[in-house]
C-alpha cells in the first residue's frame, strides 16, 4: 500500500506550462532592459517580445495563482497457493484512486515604458484576457490477474499449462469550468461570468482477457507449445470488441540427439518454427 498528498503551486502565468516562462525568460529577456520601467517597482516593463518572460510579473501578486492538489492511494495484493504437486494458483489484485482539484486564476496586468521627457509611464502592452478555471475529478482503476499454473514431469514427458483471466477498468470522471472575471479580486466563479463548462462523465476504459498456454516436451528433445488469448477492449464498437489470438510452435533440440553428441560438437542448437496471430 502506498499513497501521496501532492500540491503544486505556481504563479498564474498565461499558457499551459508555468515552468517554461522563467526558463524562456533567461534566453529572451534583453540584458539592456530592466524588469521595472525607470526601476519603479509599481511599473513592470516589457523585457522581450514575449510579455510573460519578465521576472517582475512571475509572482502571485501580479500574475495570479495556479494550484493543483492530488490525493492518491494505491493498493496491491499478490497471493500464491500450492493446491497440490505441480499445480499452483496465483492472484494479483490492484486498486488505484487519485483525486484532483485544480484552481487557476490568471490576472490581467499592464507593462510600461518610461517617458523621461514628460516624466510619465506609458502602457506598451497588457494582458487583458482574465482567466479563472477549476477542474474537479478523480481517476479510479481496478486490475486483476488470476492464474492456474501446472508443471510436471512423467518419465521422459514434461507437461506445462497455464489458464488465466485478467481484467482492468479505469474511470476518469471530471468537471471543468472557466470564467472571465471582471476583476482580479474575484476568486469565485459566478454564473453570469462563466464562459465554458465541460462534464466528461465517467470516461470508462475497460479490458478483459482469457489466457491459455500448453507446453509439452519429450525427452528434452521434441518441443511443442500452443497459446491463445481471447481479448476484449472498450476501444472497439460493440460486436467487434472480442478477438481470439492463437499461437503455435514446434521445436527440435538437435543438440540432445545421440548423433550430435557423438560428433563431439560443442554447440547447443535448436530448430524451431512458430505461427502466431496477432491483433
Amino acid at each position: 500500500m502506498n499513497g501521496r498528498i501532492e500540491t503544486k503551486v505556481n504563479p498564474g502565468v498565461p499558457g499551459g506550462d508555468d515552468y517554461w516562462a522563467p526558463v524562456f525568460g533567461v534566453y529572451r529577456n534583453l540584458p539592456t532592459r530592466r524588469p521595472f520601467a525607470n526601476d519603479n517597482p509599481d511599473y513592470p516593463a516589457q523585457t522581450s517580445t514575449d510579455p510573460s518572460t519578465n521576472f517582475a510579473i512571475l509572482n502571485y501578486e501580479r500574475s495570479g495563482k495556479y494550484q493543483e492538489d492530488w490525493r492518491v492511494i494505491q493498493l496491491n495484493m499478490d497471493v500464491e497457493y500450492k493446491l497440490f504437486d505441480g499445480l499452483t494458483a496465483k492472484a494479483l489484485l490492484g486498486y488505484y484512486y487519485a483525486n484532483q482539484n485544480l484552481n487557476n486564476q490568471e490576472y490581467t496586468y499592464k507593462l510600461y515604458d518610461y517617458d523621461e521627457e514628460n516624466d510619465e509611464y506609458v502602457v506598451v502592452t497588457d494582458m487583458s484576457n482574465p482567466w479563472r478555471e477549476r477542474r474537479m475529478g478523480y481517476n479510479e482503476e481496478l486490475t486483476s490477474n488470476i492464474q492456474l499454473n501446472y508443471n510436471n514431469t512423467f518419465g521422459k514427458h514434461t507437461v506445462g499449462a497455464i489458464l488465466g483471466f485478467e481484467a482492468s477498468r479505469r474511470d476518469e470522471p471530471s468537471t471543468w469550468l472557466r470564467s472571465n472575471p471582471e476583476s482580479n479580486a474575484l476568486s469565485l466563479i459566478y454564473f453570469p461570468m462563466m464562459a465554458e463548462y465541460n462534464d466528461k462523465g465517467k470516461e470508462r476504459q475497460a479490458r478483459m482477457g482469457y489466457i491459455s498456454r500448453l507446453n509439452y516436451d519429450y525427452d528434452n528433445k521434441y518441443l511443442f507449445e500452443f497459446s491463445g488469448r481471447y481479448d476484449g477492449s472498450w476501444k472497439f464498437p460493440p460486436g467487434h470488441r472480442w478477438g481470439f489470438f492463437p499461437s503455435a510452435s514446434v521445436g527440435w533440440r538437435i543438440s540432445e540427439e545421440a548423433f550430435w553428441k557423438n560428433a563431439k560438437l560443442m554447440m547447443y542448437s535448436t530448430i524451431s518454427k512458430s505461427v502466431p496471430l496477432t491483433g
